[in-house]
């Protein structure tokens, strides 16, 4: 037996037909995410830390914004390095440089965008440029039925598989690989 519930809406909490939604400190629309503005802008004012724990959030407001920033993890390093509590909290020039290079980041307007479907874009993962040799289905006669389920499934996409060595497929393999 199913159970229709009603679906009751707030229309004074509810927006309807805009093109960018903020949702969860970020602005999401037309196929772009962005951090929101305003919570950039608080990152931006925020004072140098002066010991551990606003170190420590400071890392973790610019860190949830982490993905818009490249290579995040190294120019974090030296202010990671001071949440040791084995060290002493010792505030320096390269510590300084990284918290302004962590602003400069998402100053810098930062924005992703989905991958445009009528452009060929490559994914590196463990099923693409693959070592699982069965997948190269133009080469197998389909004597498994688990390898011909996987070819009717795959016939509706273009995709081009690549065979790679186990060895050198260190991309996706990295932490199967320890």
């Amino acid at each position: 037996m199913s159970w229709r519930r009603p679906i009751s809406v707030n229309l004074a909490k509810s927006e309807f037909g805009h093109a960018h939604v903020v949702y969860l400190g970020h602005v999401v629309g037309q196929g772009q995410l962005a951090p929101v503005d305003a919570k950039v802008d608080a990152i931006l004012q925020y004072p140098p830390p002066a010991d551990r724990k606003s170190t420590m959030r400071f890392l973790g407001m610019v860190g949830y914004y982490r993905r818009f920033c490249r290579n995040f993890a190294q120019v974090a390093a030296p202010l990671t390095d001071q949440l040791s509590s084995k060290k002493t909290f010792h505030w320096t020039n390269e510590c300084q440089r990284a918290f302004e290079g962590l602003k400069a980041l998402l100053a810098c307007a930062p924005v992703l965008r989905t991958p445009d479907p009528h452009r060929p874009f490559i994914i590196r993962v463990d099923a693409m440029f693959t070592d699982h040799n069965p997948l190269f289905i133009e080469k197998v006669k389909f004597k498994n039925a688990r390898v011909l389920r996987w070819a009717l499934a795959l016939q509706p996409y273009n995709i081009k598989l690549q065979h790679i060595r186990g060895k050198d497929n260190t991309i996706a393999d990295a932490l199967s690989r320890v």
